[in-house]
């Protein structure tokens, strides 16, 4: 059990404190877990199955889910994200209190020392240039002209044996037979 507290892939089970289970093998022991404690009133994340939340606490983590910036990007793939609403902002993504909304020296102070920083959550600085586009003359929808392989025209150029499939017999020998000409005629029989 002490090798397990040192490996930071362990997560504890919303279900029974006592289960300490691998990240990767989360969902299917919730699965598993779920069975045992069907009285449970505790209800999923929509961005992520793993998150079992309180129902009256549900509002409150939908708003500050780590995996919401995936749902946020799907929903809207052309805007780009706001280094204001990421952090402490009116839609307060920080629990923090002592943050005065309206000072900006106050928010990059704020962003840098916060003890709620999470890994998923973008804390840059609220003056930093969005240097993320890159302008290219490559256009990859632009595609060279080029036919489709065609593999009937393929087959008749070389000599390869062909069983044909979901022919009936008569029509298999026919096949058979024309091959074997074919062969016949170029030599390779």
């Amino acid at each position: 059990m002490e090798n397990m507290e040192n490996n930071g892939d362990y997560l504890i089970c919303p279900y029974d404190k006592s289960h300490t289970i691998l990240r990767s093998r989360m969902t299917v022991h919730m699965v598993r877990c779920s069975r045992n404690n069907t009285n449970s009133k505790k209800v999923r994340c929509p961005f992520n199955v793993t998150h079992l939340i309180d129902p009256n606490e549900m509002k409150n983590h939908a708003a500050n889910c780590p995996n919401r910036s995936g749902f946020d990007r799907f929903i809207k793939p052309d805007k780009k994200p706001d280094v204001e609403s990421s952090h402490c902002s009116e839609k307060a993504h920080c629990p923090c209190t002592v943050m005065n909304q309206g000072a900006k020296k106050k928010t990059e102070a704020h962003v840098k020392d916060c003890p709620h920083r999470s890994s998923y959550v973008p804390h840059v600085s609220t003056n930093q240039t969005k240097k993320w586009e890159i302008e290219s003359t490559e256009n990859w929808d632009d595609e060279p002209e080029v036919g489709t392989y065609d593999a009937i025209a393929n087959m008749a150029k070389k000599f390869v044996i062909i069983n044909p499939q979901g022919n009936t017999p008569s029509a298999k020998r026919a096949f058979r037979e024309q091959e074997r000409k074919r062969f016949q005629e170029n030599g390779r029989f």
